[in-house]
């Protein structure tokens, strides 16, 4: 669930679902390609997926929340569906039994840039190029959101933390 901060025009297909606390937010993402929107604010997003999906759930879900989104988002999937988890933004740990993954058929995996740049360099080298080429070609563009001189990193630091933030908060020196 989230906001995204690269605007993909290519969605392979699939139906994509996004999640955002203000219906700003959704108007955004809505431009971006998204093709159901949810405000977690005003609608319990798990009930709100299932119904829109016919109860089925989804088959990918992107997770970077943690806590208490990531145990709703388990609510979501369908079986044999994949969560990616890649942040964990609530700093908050997710409570959940194990037979809950088996029984539901769900899998998860882990991603971490700065791990795997640390891990598996020539993959990293890989995807580096690739993005490079598709940035060259115009086929991605970064959003960045707001842009801070560095003499005021606090202030975008709170301005983050208070979730206003859409896109990339740069520093400029």
């Amino acid at each position: 669930t989230g906001v995204q901060t690269c605007a993909l025009p290519i969605s392979l297909g699939a139906r994509v679902f996004a999640t955002a606390g203000s219906d700003e937010k959704l108007a955004r993402v809505k431009a971006l390609g998204a093709d159901e929107l949810i405000n977690y604010n005003t609608t319990n997003f798990a009930d709100e997926i299932k119904q829109r999906t016919g109860g089925k759930g989804v088959d990918v879900l992107l997770e970077s929340v943690g806590g208490e989104t990531f145990e709703r988002n388990l609510l979501c999937m369908r079986p044999l569906g994949r969560i990616v988890v890649f942040g964990n933004s609530s700093g908050k740990v997710a409570m959940m039994k194990s037979t809950e993954f088996a029984n539901r058929m769900i899998s998860i995996a882990g991603f971490s840039f700065g791990a795997l740049t640390n891990t598996r360099r020539e993959i990293v080298a890989a995807a580096m190029q690739s993005v490079s080429e598709l940035l060259a070609r115009g086929a991605v563009r970064p959003i960045v959101g707001k842009t801070f001189p560095l003499a005021e990193a606090r202030a975008a630091q709170d301005y983050i933390l208070s979730r206003q933030n859409y896109g990339k908060v740069l520093l400029e020196v």
